[in-house]
C-alpha cells in the first residue's frame, strides 16, 4: 500500500516524505526509490543501512571536506559523522534521494542526492533549536514526529518546484537551511510538553521561537 500510494504521489508531483520510525523490517526498494526524503534517525539509519550494504556494491569516498570537518567541530565527538554519511551513502546507492538525518539535541544533517556529475554529496547541518527563556526537557516523546511535520510544512512553503533539492543550486540550499530550522523550532518547542500530542505547538509558537533564536544570536554576535 505505501509504494502505490508514493508512486501514485510521485505521478501528481506530491513530494513524498518517508519517517521510518517503528518499523524493524527493510524498506521495500521500490518506495526507497519513490522518496524525495527520507527522515530516519541516527538509530534507524543504521539499521536501514545494515539491511542494504550488502545488495549494491559501490566506492565510498575516502577522507572529510573542509565542510564536512567544520559540521564534524560543531557537534563534537559525540557524533561519528563519517559513519554517518557512509550509512546514507548506502540508502542512496540502493536508490534513496534525499537523507535527513534527526540526531536529538545535536541537531539534523541533510544529505542531498548526489548527481553523477557532482564527486561529494551535498550537506547541510542544523544544530537544535534553543529551548524558549525559562523552558527545560519535560518529555522527549513526539520530538522527532513534530520535527518532520515541520520540515513538511515549510518545504511545502519554501521550496515550491524545486522540492527534491538537486545538488549545486545555492539558492535551493538556503530555503532548505530555513526548513531545517522551522523543524528545528518545533522540535524543540515538543521538548519542553509532558506527552506526543500536547507537546505539538502552534505555527505561531515555532515562529515566535525562531525569532526569539535570530534576536540572541544578533546579540550575542553584538557583543563578542
Amino acid at each position: 500500500v505505501n509504494v502505490r500510494l508514493a508512486r501514485a504521489a510521485r505521478n501528481l508531483d506530491i513530494p513524498v516524505i518517508v519517517d521510518v520510525g517503528g518499523e524493524d523490517r527493510t524498506m521495500e526498494r521500490d518506495l526507497l526509490e519513490c522518496c524525495d526524503y527520507l527522515v530516519p534517525n541516527e538509530t534507524e539509519l543504521d539499521r536501514l543501512a545494515k539491511s542494504y550494504q550488502d545488495d549494491v556494491v559501490g566506492d565510498d569516498q575516502d577522507g572529510m571536506t573542509e565542510q564536512m570537518k567544520d559540521i564534524q567541530a560543531q557537534i563534537g565527538p559525540s557524533l561519528d559523522l563519517p559513519s554517518i554519511l557512509k550509512s546514507v551513502a548506502t540508502l542512496q546507492r540502493n536508490g534513496a534521494s534525499n537523507v535527513l538525518v534527526t540526531l536529538g539535541s545535536r541537531g539534523s544533517i541533510l544529505v542531498k542526492k548526489k548527481l553523477a556529475f557532482v564527486s561529494r554529496p551535498s550537506i547541510l547541518y542544523q544544530p537544535s533549536c534553543s529551548l524558549p527563556s525559562g523552558s527545560s526537557v519535560v518529555d522527549e516523546t513526539g520530538a522527532g514526529d513534530c520535527y518532520r511535520a515541520g520540515f513538511a510544512v515549510a518545504l511545502l512553503e519554501l521550496c515550491g518546484s524545486s522540492i527534491n533539492g538537486s545538488n549545486g543550486d545555492d539558492a535551493n540550499d538556503e530555503a532548505l537551511q530555513r526548513c531545517m530550522e522551522f523543524a528545528s523550532a518545533a522540535g524543540a518547542l515538543a521538548v519542553t510538553r509532558q506527552g506526543a500530542v500536547p507537546s505539538i505547538p502552534s505555527r505561531r509558537e515555532v515562529e515566535e521561537l525562531l525569532s526569539a533564536e535570530v534576536t540572541g544570536k544578533s546579540a550575542n554576535d553584538a557583543t563578542s
